[in-house]
C-alpha cells in the first residue's frame, strides 16, 4: 500500500511507550476495501471539485489548460478552496475525514501510533484541514481520474 508523511505545521502531543511526545508528521496510507464508504463519499466530493474547476476554466478563457486531467495539477490548497466554496456541508467533510483517519492503519502519528480522538483534539484546525486535502489529492483524486479515463 502506498503511503506518505503529512508534515504538521504545529506539532501534536501523543503518548508512546508511556512517555508524552511531540509529533512532527502523520503517516497516511491509501484506503483499503474496508474504507469503501468513506472513499465513495470523498469521490463524490472530489467530482464536485473537478466540475467546479472545469466550469471556472470555461468561464475564464485566459486560463491556460493543457487538457490533461492529472492529479499533479490540483493542489491540496485548491481542493480546500473549492470545497469551501462549493460543498454545502464542510462539517460533513471534516467528520468523514476524522472517521477515516480513525480507521486502524490509515493514519499513524510518526508512523507508530494510530490516530485517535485524543490526538485529533491536539491538532490545529489548519493542519487537520490540510491533512484531509492532502489525503484527497494523494489517494482519492487519482482514483477518480483513473475512473474517468
Amino acid at each position: 500500500m502506498e503511503k506518505f508523511n503529512f508534515e504538521l505545521k504545529n506539532p501534536v502531543k501523543y503518548s508512546g511507550g508511556g512517555v508524552d511526545l511531540n509529533a512532527s508528521f502523520i503517516t497516511l496510507k491509501e484506503p483499503s476495501i474496508d474504507q469503501l464508504d468513506h472513499v465513495a463519499f470523498f469521490q463524490k466530493a472530489v467530482l464536485r471539485c473537478i466540475k467546479s474547476m472545469n466550469n471556472n476554466e470555461e468561464s475564464n478563457p485566459s486560463t491556460e489548460s493543457s487538457g490533461d486531467n492529472s492529479a499533479e495539477k490540483i493542489t491540496a490548497h485548491q481542493v480546500l478552496m473549492i470545497l469551501t466554496q462549493e460543498y454545502p456541508d464542510m462539517n460533513q467533510l471534516f467528520n468523514t475525514a476524522k472517521k477515516l483517519f480513525y480507521c486502524v492503519g490509515i493514519a499513524s502519528v510518526e508512523g507508530e501510533v494510530d490516530f485517535t480522538n485524543a490526538i485529533y483534539k491536539t491538532m490545529s484546525i489548519s493542519d487537520f484541514q490540510n491533512m484531509m486535502c492532502e489525503y484527497l489529492v494523494n489517494f482519492i483524486l487519482p482514483s477518480v481520474l483513473n475512473q474517468e479515463n
